[in-house]
This record gives structure tokens, C-alpha cells and sequence, in this order.
């Protein structure tokens, strides 16, 4: 794209030009596509693995609670 434009800029070709440009400017229109779908599913993983982090440390709370538990009533059997 960029290399036509300047190659027909060069030779004064006008009809080029204009074709180069809309090569560019579609080019251009696509990269801001997918830029943008590649912001959203970015954010979209950024949740889950915000979930899946919370999840995670509820998971360990829960763990740490039944083994305190655990010990605590092998304690008490103890006795």
C-alpha cells in the first residue's frame, strides 16, 4: 500500500494514487477492527481471571477453615 503510493506519487499517476489510498484506508479500517475486538476479548479475560482468582482463594479459605476444623477436633478427642 504505503510503497504503491509512493511509487505513483512519484510517476504522477493520479489514478494509482487513489487506489493506493483506498488500499491503505481499508488496511487501516481493518487494523482499527480488530484492535477493537482485541480490546474486548482482553477485558473479557481480564474477568475471568478475576473470577477465577476469587474463586480460587475461596477455595483455600475453605480448605484452611476444614483442616483448622480437623485439628481442632483431633484436639479435642485427644482430651
Amino acid at each position: 500500500g504505503n510503497q504503491r503510493l509512493e511509487n505513483s506519487l512519484t510517476k504522477g499517476d493520479f489514478t494509482d494514487v487513489k487506489a493506493a489510498y483506498a488500499l491503505n484506508k481499508s488496511g487501516m479500517d481493518k487494523i482499527k477492527s480488530i484492535n477493537e475486538e482485541m480490546t474486548k476479548i482482553i477485558e473479557k479475560i481480564s474477568i475471568i481471571q478475576q473470577k477465577r482468582a476469587r474463586a480460587e482463594n475461596e477455595q483455600l479459605k475453605k480448605k484452611s477453615k476444614l483442616v483448622s476444623e480437623q485439628s481442632k477436633n483431633e484436639d479435642d478427642q485427644m482430651f
